[in-house]
């Protein structure tokens, strides 16, 4: 059964979609960004935007009852190319060892950066 996943420690939807959504042992976490808690968008150095779109993504995992640890897939979405480096240490401080797959794609966003993630849910 498919069921919404939402946090307060994450940013409100902008749109009309869940900060992700459970399905058996997944969880699928929609596109996160650099936004804090009360939805302000943050501005600045690439790495801190970086880091706040990864701390949502940590948020809205323990909220559906993950870890970092049980990431599966994530897609990276970049606003510059040249943030690729940068995005690429922020994407390793941010996931353990074995990293995750991931795809990185360089388009048009109103964002630095950009992260929807699949997790995986460990049985208990």
């Amino acid at each position: 059964m498919r069921r919404a996943v939402s946090t307060n420690e994450a940013p409100p939807p902008a749109g009309s979609y869940s900060q992700a959504v459970r399905w058996g042992d997944l969880l699928l976490i929609s596109g996160q960004t650099p936004r804090r808690t009360n939805g302000e968008r943050m501005s600045g150095p690439f790495r801190d935007q970086a880091e706040q779109t990864y701390a949502n993504v940590r948020a809205l995992a323990r909220a559906g009852g993950a870890t970092m640890d049980d990431a599966l897939r994530v897609t990276v979405y970049l606003q510059d190319h040249g943030d690729s480096a940068e995005a690429d240490a922020a994407f390793a401080a941010a996931f353990p060892e074995p990293r995750p797959a991931r795809t990185t794609i360089v388009c048009a966003i109103p964002f630095a950066i950009e992260v929807d993630a699949i997790f995986g849910i460990r049985a208990s």
